[in-house]
């Protein structure tokens, strides 16, 4: 496994500047990116990495498809484990894989902790 730099949970300046400057896309994004995160939502599968052999191209599908998401809302340590998420299932280092799926719960907490400390409109 490679080294990850430590990126923050989330970065205002770099989700308002996603959204052209425009605060009213970034706290729709926001608001979007957050229910996907929630655990009985959309990201459920990648919280259980007992499914990642059976289900190894669906899980590395919703890996992707939440690196895109993140990434627009200005989350770069998510990015981070999500881009790591998505190269180990695609590779078949199921280990990696659960190890990492194994974080996602403590860097969303960050996610949400960073975001209610940066909360849109005070930025």
């Amino acid at each position: 496994m490679h080294k990850r730099i430590q990126l923050p949970p989330y970065d205002p300046a770099q989700a308002l500047a996603l959204a052209s400057g425009k605060a009213e896309i970034r706290d729709r994004i926001l608001s979007g990116v957050l229910a996907f995160l929630a655990p009985d939502s959309d990201i459920a599968p990648l919280l259980d990495s007992a499914s990642f052999r059976a289900a190894t191209t669906e899980r590395a599908e919703l890996a992707h498809r939440a690196i895109t998401l993140v990434t627009q809302a200005g989350m770069p340590q998510l990015t981070q484990i999500f881009r790591a998420l998505t190269d180990a299932l695609q590779a078949g280092r199921f280990d990696e894989a659960e190890q990492l799926a194994g974080g996602l719960p403590e860097a969303i907490r960050q996610v949400y902790a960073a975001v209610t400390t940066d909360a849109p409109g005070t930025t």
